[in-house]
């Protein structure tokens, strides 16, 4: 049952409704303006977003690539010899403002290691160069796009978002 409740924990804490406190806190490490920077980290100018956003926009998925500027699994919580990692999540923007996210996650207490998938409907909508994600019973959270990146703040760590 123990295991169960800390799946509970993890299953809040994916990007659009986490209410989890990091162990720790690094500095996002993010593409430089130049295009050197962007090309290293493997974003190219055609990725970048035009200057009106709209749904449509940034309708597609958006795939997990770093928290904190390390690439996953990421580990959101770590007690003892309990962990908790994320190991992949998507975000799914359609044109009409709905959302769907898709988290994997992996908690280890021991030797007993369970994994789990959680998959939450939710809504967005745009505010100048902000994307306001609205999930039924959790936190709402308030992304950017930089450099073509969907960059997300969750309880102190930086989630960033590539399509």
């Amino acid at each position: 049952m123990r295991v169960l409740v800390a799946m509970a924990a993890v299953l809040g804490s994916v990007a659009c409704g986490s209410s989890m406190s990091p162990t720790a806190a690094i500095v996002p490490v993010l593409p430089e303006d130049s295009g050197a920077g962007t090309a290293e980290a493997g974003v190219s100018a055609s990725s970048f977003m035009p200057a009106a956003l709209t749904p449509a926009s940034v309708s597609g998925l958006w795939t997990l690539y770093t928290v904190d500027g390390a690439p996953l699994p990421a580990v959101l919580s770590r007690e003892g010899d309990i962990k908790i990692e994320l190991l992949s999540d998507t975000l799914t923007l359609r044109a009409d403002g709905t959302t769907t996210e898709r988290a994997e996650s992996r908690f280890t207490a021991g030797a007993r290691v369970q994994t789990d998938t959680t998959v939450t409907d939710g809504s967005f909508k745009i505010e100048g160069d902000t994307i306001h994600f609205a999930v039924p019973h959790s936190r709402r959270r308030i992304a950017t796009l930089k450099r073509g990146l969907l960059v997300v703040p969750v309880d102190g760590m930086t989630w960033v978002f590539r399509r």
